[in-house]
């Protein structure tokens, strides 16, 4: 009697899946061959082969149950079933500090996160290229200026297709100082944002308006300032007007001071 039997092989990157016929048959009494093969790929009505070994291009991810039914020149049949999942291939996104970048530019000395999102696999990470980690998370610290390349690549621990996510990182020893803020709360520039200020021992912020009033002044500054007054600068309420103002920010790190000065657009 003969006896039906196959395996399969996903190709990552696509829905399709490689069947190879591995059926045998019994010569102790009568001289068998296998003459017929008939796959049913398990998404009638399209999907069927008669072909020895066979691959087949499924339309989308999904479960699906493979029969392969084979006859001897005797006329002699059998069959065998088995469930095959299609995929199109491993998924992985890489986060910086649990947010997606492609490039990002920071201050140096900092730490960052480092973590992903995706399917359930095993990961490998790379700075430049050389190994660094396999761990699913972990914290960096960056010491130097330069450009940074790390790479998170997934083994997906069902299909065994790899995925990759990539980001660059520029690194500074400077202060990123904006020339904007826009108040209205869509959390996109609402406040001056200084990157990099956490980085040195102290600082002191003041803010002028066109008038040379002392509107603001904060030491430490916080990064929280919207437009609000803080000084009593001859307002009736603790809001600035719209409009443009000068600041003047003092850094100091290791005992000496570094003085930054430039012009703020206020959009209420």
């Amino acid at each position: 009697n003969p006896i039906a039997n196959f395996n399969t092989t996903n190709v990552c990157d696509s829905f399709i899946v490689n069947f190879n016929d591995l059926s045998s048959v019994s010569n102790q009494f009568t001289n068998n061959t296998i003459t017929q093969w008939s796959w049913d790929f398990g998404d009638n009505p399209t999907g069927n082969s008669t072909s020895q070994d066979t691959s087949y291009n499924y339309n989308q991810n999904g479960n699906y149950t493979v029969q392969l039914n084979i006859t001897t020149n005797n006329g002699c049949v059998d069959s065998s079933q088995t469930s095959v999942v299609s995929f199109v291939n491993a998924n992985v996104n890489l986060l910086f500090d649990n947010n997606a970048f492609e490039n990002i530019s920071i201050v140096t000395p900092t730490s960052h996160d480092f973590s992903y999102t995706g399917d359930q696999g095993s990961v490998n990470w790379f700075l430049d290229d050389a190994t660094y980690s396999n761990d699913s998370s972990f914290n960096y610290t960056f010491t130097e200026t330069g450009n940074f390349e790390f790479v998170v690549i997934l083994t997906n621990s069902l299909n065994g297709c790899e995925a990759s996510d990539t980001i660059v990182i520029s690194v500074t020893d400077e202060l990123f100082i904006p020339n904007g803020v826009s108040n209205n709360s869509d959390n996109l520039n609402d406040y001056f944002h200084i990157k990099g200020l956490e980085n040195y021992d102290s600082n002191s912020l003041s803010i002028y308006n066109r008038w040379g009033d002392l509107v603001f002044t904060n030491s430490p500054y916080l990064n929280d300032w919207n437009g609000q007054s803080n000084t009593n600068a001859g307002f009736t309420s603790n809001k600035s007007v719209g409009g443009t103002y000068f600041y003047l920010l003092t850094v100091t790190q290791n005992g000496k001071d570094t003085v930054y000065q430039g012009y703020i657009e206020l959009k209420q």
